[in-house]
């Protein structure tokens, strides 16, 4: 639907902007974004190489969904998150199974566990610090990661916003293992895609810029009008507007001695 009247349209966006955040599934896009598969399946990767005696770790487990999605062993199971709204929610899902579950910014602080504990540490689109992951991993333990990397939306963030920077420059697959090959670790597996990514109303884009802030930093419907609008003229004649997104998978192993 469009809407010929600009007030109409930015009290709409406005809304979008405002409505409340209900979980990294992003419901409320459902029917209105489309991103492009990835040609790797993370959780089968995970579940490949983990075995059922593993003692494993998932670092920002956000709601712990993932995680129980796995089956494993809850007593050999431990998670971390960050972000206090999804805390509460995955200690409520996680604990009472016995699943320990710690509060910490894993890429600011040391992790709350044990030298040489984990078989097996998961980080999707979580941070980290490689020199605890030397610490808490076993010898020979793996290190599998997802990761969005520093090109995520960038020319959709700079159509809104013209001066954005990436938050994380230099965030790829080649730096990464680059990296942890530095810090004593073998690089098993890795790969790199830029998938596409389709919003079919500004007001789905507009939405997704509040929630995703790190990547559209001081956005806002009144700041971006007129690249709204010009967006929504694109959707008018495209029937969407297109993104480039950019994702990493690594499969790193902590080598028996630095």
């Amino acid at each position: 639907m469009y809407y010929a009247d600009e007030k109409q349209l930015i009290d709409m966006w406005r809304f979008e902007e405002q409505f409340p955040f209900g979980g990294w599934e992003l419901m409320h896009l459902d029917g209105r974004w489309e991103s492009e598969p990835l040609p790797w399946d993370y959780r089968e990767e995970v579940l490949m190489r983990l075995k059922d005696t593993d003692m494993l770790l998932d670092m920002d487990t956000g709601d712990g969904g993932f995680l129980l999605s796995l089956r494993h062993p809850y007593e050999l199971t431990c998670a971390t998150e960050s972000d206090e709204r999804d805390y509460e929610s995955c200690v409520e899902q996680l604990a009472p199974l016995g699943i320990r579950t710690m509060f910490c910014n894993v890429d600011e602080e040391e992790l709350p566990f044990e030298d040489d504990m984990f078989d097996m540490v998961l980080s999707r689109h979580g941070g980290y610090m490689i020199e605890e992951l030397f610490r808490v991993l076993k010898p020979g333990g793996l290190f599998i990661t997802e990761q969005i990397g520093q090109r995520d939306n960038r020319a959709l963030s700079r159509r809104l916003l013209p001066e954005y920077e990436p938050p994380f420059p230099g965030h790829c697959l080649k730096n990464a293992a680059e990296a942890f090959r530095g810090y004593g670790f073998n690089i098993l597996y890795g790969q790199e895609y830029f998938p596409k990514l389709r919003f079919n109303d500004v007001g789905a884009l507009a939405y997704f810029a509040h929630i995703v802030g790190w990547e559209f930093p001081g956005f806002s419907v009144d700041r971006c009008r007129r690249e709204l609008l010009a967006l929504n003229e694109e959707v008018r004649e495209m029937g969407c507007i297109e993104s480039l997104q950019h994702r990493f998978i690594l499969v790193a192993q902590k080598i028996q001695t630095r």
